[in-house]
Protein backbone atom coordinates (compact mmCIF):
# COMPACT_ATOMS: atom_id res chain seq x y z
CA UNK A 1 0.00 0.00 0.00
CA UNK A 2 1.12 3.34 -1.05
CA UNK A 3 1.55 5.58 2.41
CA UNK A 4 1.34 8.67 0.26
CA UNK A 5 -2.21 7.83 -1.11
CA UNK A 6 -4.59 9.82 1.14
CA UNK A 7 -7.36 7.80 2.28
CA UNK A 8 -10.88 8.28 1.27
CA UNK A 9 -13.08 9.89 4.29
CA UNK A 10 -17.11 9.36 3.59
CA UNK A 11 -17.26 13.34 3.04
CA UNK A 12 -14.15 13.34 0.16
CA UNK A 13 -15.85 10.20 -1.02
CA UNK A 14 -19.35 12.13 -1.74
CA UNK A 15 -18.04 15.23 -2.82
CA UNK A 16 -15.60 13.74 -5.20
CA UNK A 17 -18.25 10.89 -6.32
CA UNK A 18 -21.77 12.14 -5.94
CA UNK A 19 -23.08 14.37 -8.40
CA UNK A 20 -26.32 15.83 -6.24
CA UNK A 21 -24.98 16.66 -2.98
CA UNK A 22 -27.88 18.79 -2.41
CA UNK A 23 -30.44 15.64 -1.63
CA UNK A 24 -27.56 14.36 1.13
CA UNK A 25 -27.57 15.71 4.62
CA UNK A 26 -24.80 17.62 6.22
CA UNK A 27 -23.72 14.51 8.94
CA UNK A 28 -22.80 13.00 5.57
CA UNK A 29 -20.92 15.94 3.35
CA UNK A 30 -19.25 17.78 6.44
CA UNK A 31 -20.45 16.90 10.10
CA UNK A 32 -17.90 15.40 12.17
CA UNK A 33 -17.61 13.23 13.33
CA UNK A 34 -19.47 10.71 10.78
CA UNK A 35 -18.34 12.48 7.75
CA UNK A 36 -14.35 11.90 8.61
CA UNK A 37 -14.76 8.39 9.26
CA UNK A 38 -12.55 6.36 6.36
CA UNK A 39 -14.87 4.87 3.40
CA UNK A 40 -12.73 1.01 4.34
CA UNK A 41 -14.60 1.30 7.75
CA UNK A 42 -18.01 1.94 6.05
CA UNK A 43 -19.28 -1.09 6.54
CA UNK A 44 -18.43 -1.97 10.35
CA UNK A 45 -20.38 1.32 10.49
CA UNK A 46 -23.65 0.38 8.93
CA UNK A 47 -23.15 -3.07 11.23
CA UNK A 48 -22.57 -1.11 14.06
CA UNK A 49 -25.80 1.10 13.22
CA UNK A 50 -27.56 -2.08 12.78
CA UNK A 51 -27.55 -3.39 15.82
CA UNK A 52 -28.12 0.01 17.80
CA UNK A 53 -31.28 0.42 15.20
CA UNK A 54 -32.11 -2.98 16.58
CA UNK A 55 -31.51 -2.11 20.61
CA UNK A 56 -33.60 0.87 20.13
CA UNK A 57 -36.21 0.22 18.02
CA UNK A 58 -36.97 -3.07 16.81
CA UNK A 59 -36.36 -4.62 20.26
CA UNK A 60 -39.66 -3.51 21.40
CA UNK A 61 -41.55 -4.92 18.36
CA UNK A 62 -40.36 -8.85 18.42
CA UNK A 63 -43.12 -11.11 17.66
CA UNK A 64 -44.98 -12.02 21.23
CA UNK A 65 -43.88 -16.32 19.30
CA UNK A 66 -40.44 -15.61 19.48
CA UNK A 67 -40.12 -14.26 23.30
CA UNK A 68 -38.82 -16.22 25.85
CA UNK A 69 -42.68 -16.48 27.61
CA UNK A 70 -43.39 -18.24 24.42
CA UNK A 71 -40.98 -21.29 26.04
CA UNK A 72 -41.30 -23.25 29.08
CA UNK A 73 -38.07 -22.10 31.31
CA UNK A 74 -36.77 -25.52 30.88
CA UNK A 75 -36.75 -25.57 27.19
CA UNK A 76 -35.41 -22.23 26.44
CA UNK A 77 -32.48 -23.04 29.15
CA UNK A 78 -31.26 -26.00 27.08
CA UNK A 79 -31.67 -24.09 23.62
CA UNK A 80 -29.34 -21.60 24.75
CA UNK A 81 -26.75 -23.92 26.94
CA UNK A 82 -26.63 -26.20 23.64
CA UNK A 83 -26.27 -23.21 21.42
CA UNK A 84 -23.34 -21.98 23.48
CA UNK A 85 -22.02 -25.61 23.81
CA UNK A 86 -21.73 -26.09 20.31
CA UNK A 87 -20.46 -21.97 19.27
CA UNK A 88 -18.16 -20.12 21.68
CA UNK A 89 -17.65 -22.65 24.51
CA UNK A 90 -16.82 -25.85 21.97
CA UNK A 91 -13.23 -25.92 22.44
CA UNK A 92 -12.18 -26.04 19.01
CA UNK A 93 -13.60 -23.07 18.38
CA UNK A 94 -12.15 -20.47 15.83
CA UNK A 95 -10.10 -18.03 17.47
CA UNK A 96 -12.64 -14.78 16.02
CA UNK A 97 -16.00 -16.72 17.26
CA UNK A 98 -14.59 -17.53 21.31
CA UNK A 99 -16.10 -13.89 22.13
CA UNK A 100 -19.91 -13.86 23.14
CA UNK A 101 -19.79 -10.63 21.56
CA UNK A 102 -19.55 -11.64 18.02
CA UNK A 103 -22.52 -14.22 18.62
CA UNK A 104 -25.04 -11.40 20.17
CA UNK A 105 -23.96 -9.28 17.11
CA UNK A 106 -24.63 -11.89 14.74
CA UNK A 107 -28.12 -13.07 16.14
CA UNK A 108 -29.04 -9.47 16.32
CA UNK A 109 -28.05 -9.30 12.26
CA UNK A 110 -30.26 -12.25 11.82
CA UNK A 111 -32.92 -11.03 13.62
CA UNK A 112 -33.01 -7.35 11.44
CA UNK A 113 -31.97 -9.34 8.06
CA UNK A 114 -33.93 -12.36 7.96
CA UNK A 115 -36.76 -12.44 10.39
CA UNK A 116 -37.88 -8.97 9.74
CA UNK A 117 -38.74 -10.70 6.32
CA UNK A 118 -42.74 -11.59 6.80
CA UNK A 119 -42.07 -14.67 4.31
CA UNK A 120 -39.46 -16.45 6.02
CA UNK A 121 -39.26 -20.03 7.02
CA UNK A 122 -38.73 -19.71 10.91
CA UNK A 123 -38.80 -23.78 11.28
CA UNK A 124 -35.29 -24.33 9.54
CA UNK A 125 -32.38 -24.74 10.78
CA UNK A 126 -30.57 -21.66 12.59
CA UNK A 127 -27.59 -22.76 11.37
CA UNK A 128 -28.14 -22.21 7.94
CA UNK A 129 -27.91 -18.57 8.45
CA UNK A 130 -25.32 -18.58 10.76
CA UNK A 131 -23.15 -20.49 7.66
CA UNK A 132 -23.67 -17.53 5.76
CA UNK A 133 -19.91 -15.11 5.65
CA UNK A 134 -21.58 -12.34 4.66
CA UNK A 135 -23.77 -11.91 7.73
CA UNK A 136 -20.89 -11.96 9.57
CA UNK A 137 -18.25 -8.97 10.86
CA UNK A 138 -14.85 -8.79 8.35
CA UNK A 139 -12.89 -10.50 10.93
CA UNK A 140 -14.60 -13.74 10.53
CA UNK A 141 -13.78 -16.05 7.72
CA UNK A 142 -15.09 -19.01 5.72
CA UNK A 143 -12.46 -21.41 7.59
CA UNK A 144 -13.51 -19.99 11.19
CA UNK A 145 -17.48 -20.83 10.20
CA UNK A 146 -17.02 -24.10 9.45
CA UNK A 147 -15.79 -24.85 13.52
CA UNK A 148 -18.96 -24.75 15.13
CA UNK A 149 -21.77 -27.09 14.18
CA UNK A 150 -25.23 -26.07 15.27
CA UNK A 151 -27.68 -29.07 15.47
CA UNK A 152 -30.87 -29.52 13.62
CA UNK A 153 -33.39 -28.66 16.26
CA UNK A 154 -32.12 -24.98 16.92
CA UNK A 155 -34.19 -23.22 14.59
CA UNK A 156 -34.45 -19.79 13.29
CA UNK A 157 -37.41 -18.91 15.82
CA UNK A 158 -35.24 -19.80 18.67
CA UNK A 159 -33.16 -16.71 17.60
CA UNK A 160 -34.52 -14.45 20.06
CA UNK A 161 -34.57 -16.95 22.68
CA UNK A 162 -31.12 -17.49 22.57
CA UNK A 163 -30.00 -13.72 22.07
CA UNK A 164 -31.67 -12.62 24.96
CA UNK A 165 -30.43 -15.73 26.43
CA UNK A 166 -26.39 -14.77 25.83
CA UNK A 167 -27.29 -11.27 26.53
CA UNK A 168 -28.33 -12.10 30.06
CA UNK A 169 -25.01 -14.27 30.53
CA UNK A 170 -22.66 -11.13 29.30
CA UNK A 171 -24.30 -8.40 31.68
CA UNK A 172 -26.13 -10.53 34.26
CA UNK A 173 -28.53 -8.48 36.41
CA UNK A 174 -28.43 -9.11 40.58
CA UNK A 175 -31.74 -10.94 40.13
CA UNK A 176 -30.55 -13.47 37.47
CA UNK A 177 -27.13 -13.77 39.99
CA UNK A 178 -29.19 -14.37 43.02
CA UNK A 179 -30.97 -17.29 41.26
CA UNK A 180 -28.31 -18.98 40.36
CA UNK A 181 -26.80 -19.06 43.53
CA UNK A 182 -30.04 -20.19 44.69
CA UNK A 183 -30.22 -23.02 42.22
CA UNK A 184 -26.46 -24.16 43.45
CA UNK A 185 -27.27 -24.19 47.04
CA UNK A 186 -30.06 -26.29 45.91
CA UNK A 187 -27.45 -28.66 43.85
CA UNK A 188 -25.21 -28.85 47.13
CA UNK A 189 -28.45 -29.95 48.98
CA UNK A 190 -28.82 -29.15 52.68
CA UNK A 191 -26.45 -29.61 55.64
CA UNK A 192 -26.84 -31.81 58.20
CA UNK A 193 -27.46 -30.99 61.88
CA UNK A 194 -24.19 -33.55 62.34
CA UNK A 195 -22.61 -31.53 59.97
CA UNK A 196 -23.44 -28.53 60.93
CA UNK A 197 -22.18 -28.97 64.61
CA UNK A 198 -19.18 -30.41 63.88
CA UNK A 199 -17.84 -27.42 62.28
CA UNK A 200 -18.93 -25.66 65.37
CA UNK A 201 -17.37 -27.62 67.89
CA UNK A 202 -13.96 -27.73 65.56
CA UNK A 203 -14.08 -24.12 65.32
CA UNK A 204 -14.55 -23.34 69.12
CA UNK A 205 -11.62 -25.84 70.19
CA UNK A 206 -12.43 -28.28 72.55
CA UNK A 207 -11.27 -26.00 75.39
CA UNK A 208 -14.35 -24.37 75.35
CA UNK A 209 -17.61 -24.58 76.58
CA UNK A 210 -20.86 -24.41 74.63
CA UNK A 211 -22.79 -21.62 74.75
CA UNK A 212 -26.57 -20.78 73.68
CA UNK A 213 -27.56 -17.60 71.33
Amino acid sequence: MDLNIEMPTIQTFVEKNIRWQSCLSDYVRRKAPFSTIYLKYIIDLYELLEEYVFDQVLRNFVKKAWCEESFPVVERTQIVERFIAMTFGKQEIAAPLRNIDSWIGILKRVMIRVLSNVNVDTKVQLKYYLEIKDLWTGNVADADIITFDLDDTILLHHTFVILTGLERKQKPSPTDIDGEQEQNNQKKGPKSVETSTAKVTSWMGPGLPNSDF
